[in-house]
């Protein structure tokens, strides 16, 4: 079994998308909670209460997705679990979708590598 360096790269662009969807859904979360928070803003003083939750809680699976990306990414760097590399790098797919797509190609590409 010849070792290239796919999965590593597949493994690093899998943390640099789930580094990407965690500051989006912090910011997010961060962002919504204090605009929620805040009712003398004119613009969002008009719009209904729910509006700014829907979009809170919208960070939560954000933040699920990013972490299976991570996750993904951590297995690919040790050449471990192809199954979780994959979810991983399907996952990356929806946080960033360019680098998602590139890490599910090198993922599939390398499966014999995988223990």
């Amino acid at each position: 079994m010849e070792k290239t360096k796919k999965p590593k790269v597949a493994g690093v662009l899998n943390i640099i998308s789930g580094a990407f969807g965690l500051i989006w859904a912090i910011g997010i979360y961060i962002g919504f909670s204090v605009v929620s928070d805040s009712g003398n803003i004119p613009a969002i003083a008009s719009n209904p209460g729910f509006v700014p939750d829907i979009i809170l809680w919208g960070a939560v699976p954000t933040l699920i997705i990013s972490v299976i990306a991570l996750v993904g990414g951590i297995f690919a760097m040790q050449r471990k679990q192809w199954k979780w590399v994959l979810a991983g790098s399907i996952a990356a797919m929806f946080s960033f979708i360019i680098i998602g797509l590139v890490a599910v190609i090198l993922v599939a590409k390398s499966k014999s590598e995988f223990k």
